[in-house]
């Protein structure tokens, strides 16, 4: 499975956009608050948010040429923590290592992951849109009671 994504702008409309509000941000200032207000009002679920976090991720590390390691750091950690909530919640250890190795598409070859301008785009955003957005994002999806979900995705 290739992903074929396609995003253009800034990290902060890519995380708005992909956390629920499709809409620009017109100002810097209005970013926070545009992407607190996209937060509580996404219909995205953790799993779908879980298979973000791994795309950009692994894009992230083969294909990044100055990649931000901050902004890598937390997808590490919101990976580990999204996968230690699956698993208390019921997923296998070895449904989460292949739901993180098609979503990360890993067996993917380095020159045609890193090809995909569509993905170069995507994991540039979502590096762009910080640590603290990332960890943000990951939080909601942590504090979401019930089993994990797909919810709306891209």
């Amino acid at each position: 499975m290739v992903a074929k994504w396609k995003f253009a702008g800034a990290g902060a409309l890519f995380l708005a956009a992909s956390i629920g509000g499709a809409h620009e941000v017109s100002s810097q200032n209005n970013e926070d608050e545009t992407i607190e207000l996209a937060v509580r009002q996404t219909s995205m679920g953790p799993v779908c948010w879980a298979a973000i976090v791994e795309a950009a991720l692994e894009s992230g590390r083969r294909c990044l040429d100055d990649p931000d390691l901050a902004a890598i750091a937390e997808l590490e950690n919101s990976s580990r923590l999204l996968g230690e909530r699956f698993i208390a919640l019921g997923w296998s250890a070895e449904s989460l290592d292949r739901f993180r190795r098609q979503m990360g598409e890993k067996d993917v070859p380095t020159e045609e992951l890193c090809s995909n301008s569509d993905g170069s785009e995507f994991v540039s955003a979502i590096v762009e849109a910080g640590p603290d957005n990332l960890a943000k994002q990951t939080q909601e999806m942590m504090a979401r009671p019930g089993p994990p979900v797909w919810g709306t995705c891209l």
